[in-house]
C-alpha cells in the first residue's frame, strides 16, 4: 500500500480555506456583514493588501513601481512599552505574481520566485537588503475576487533563522488623500507611494513640502520649547530625498 505524505503547508492551507468559506458562506452572507465595510477594517498598525498592475522595484525609495504584476503587502508594528526602553518592532514581507487569465491558484516553495522580501525593524537586529531577499519555505496565493485574496505563508529567513506565518486575507488597496481648504494632500497613488503636496504637524514637529514616488522635496522643523514658548530648533531641507542643507537655531 503507497504512503501519501501531505505537507503541514498544504494541510494548513485546506483548514484555512474551510474556515474562511464557512464564514462567506455563513457568517459573511449579504445579509449578515457589509463587505465594503469589511474590507478596510483591520487596524492601522497591522494590514495586508495587495496592488494590481504593479511590480517591486530595485528602489529602496520608491519601493514598487507600474507593472504588470500584483504585489501583496503585509506589514505589522507593535505597541511600543511606556515602560521598557527600545521596544519597537514592526515587520513587512512583500511578494508579487504575475497574473494568468483564468487562474486563481499560484504556489512556490520557492519564495525567490515570487520575489519574496522578508523585513523587520527593532532595536536588536535587522536585515539588509540582500538578507531580506535570503529565505526558504512555501506561499499559497488564492484568489477570491477582484479584491480579496487569501494568503498562506511559512517562511524563513536564512540568515537570521527567522520564522513567519502567515494565514490571512488581503484587501485590495484603497489610495488615501486628504483636502484641506480645496487642495489635496497628503496623496497616496494606487500603488501605495507617496505623491503631490504633503503637510504633516504634530506639536514640535513639521514637514512639508512635495513627494514624487516617495522622494520628498522640502523641509523638516524641529522645535524645543524654552520658557514656554515654541521655538524652532532645527530646519533640515532635503532634495529628492537627500539632506542639502541643516540649519541650527542656538
Amino acid at each position: 500500500m503507497e504512503d501519501i505524505q501531505v505537507s503541514t503547508h498544504f494541510m494548513r492551507t485546506v483548514l484555512f480555506l474551510n474556515i474562511i468559506h464557512f464564514f462567506i458562506n455563513f457568517g459573511f452572507g449579504q445579509n449578515s456583514i457589509n463587505v465594503e465595510e469589511l474590507k478596510y477594517s483591520q487596524k492601522a498598525d497591522s494590514f495586508s493588501v495587495f496592488y494590481n498592475n504593479c511590480e517591486l522595484s530595485d528602489d529602496k525609495i520608491q519601493i514598487r513601481k507600474a507593472g504588470q504584476k500584483i504585489v501583496f503587502y503585509y506589514y505589522f508594528k507593535n505597541k511600543e512599552s511606556e515602560i521598557v526602553t527600545d521596544s519597537h518592532y514592526s515587520e513587512e514581507i512583500q511578494f508579487e505574481i504575475t497574473p494568468v487569465s483564468g487562474q486563481d491558484l499560484y504556489k512556490t516553495s520557492n519564495p525567490e520566485e515570487f520575489n519574496t522580501i522578508y523585513n523587520w525593524d527593532c532595536f536588536c537586529e535587522c536585515p539588509d537588503s540582500n538578507q531580506a531577499k535570503n529565505n526558504i519555505g512555501e506561499i499559497t496565493a488564492i484568489k477570491i475576487n477582484d479584491t480579496i485574496w487569501i494568503i498562506n505563508l511559512e517562511i524563513e529567513n536564512k540568515p537570521y533563522k527567522k520564522e513567519k506565518i502567515i494565514n490571512t486575507v488581503f484587501y485590495i488597496y484603497k489610495p488615501f488623500y486628504e483636502v484641506i481648504n480645496g487642495d489635496t494632500i497628503n496623496r497616496f497613488d494606487k500603488i501605495g507611494r507617496k505623491q503631490g503636496k504633503w503637510k504633516i504637524e504634530k506639536d514640535t514637529y513639521l514637514k512639508e513640502g512635495d513627494f514624487l514616488d516617495n522622494y520628498f522635496t522640502g523641509t523638516e522643523c524641529f522645535y524645543v520649547i524654552r520658557n514656554g514658548k515654541k521655538v524652532l530648533g532645527m530646519i533640515i531641507e532635503y532634495e529628492k530625498n537627500k539632506i542639502i542643507r541643516t540649519i541650527n537655531f542656538d
